[in-house]
């Protein structure tokens, strides 16, 4: 998985919980897998 520097810079600026709750579900979710689509949600209109 590739990481950037903005990415770091606006996981600083949230709380130590949620930085955690999300880099966890990175780590579950994403780690290893050839389509990162596939726990995602398509965008929908208002």
């Amino acid at each position: 998985m590739k990481s950037n520097k903005r990415g770091f810079e606006t996981a600083k600026k949230l709380d130590a919980f949620t930085r955690s709750s999300i880099l966890l579900w990175i780590d579950k979710n994403l780690q290893g897998t050839h389509n990162p689509r596939q726990h995602g949600k398509g965008l929908t209109a208002n």
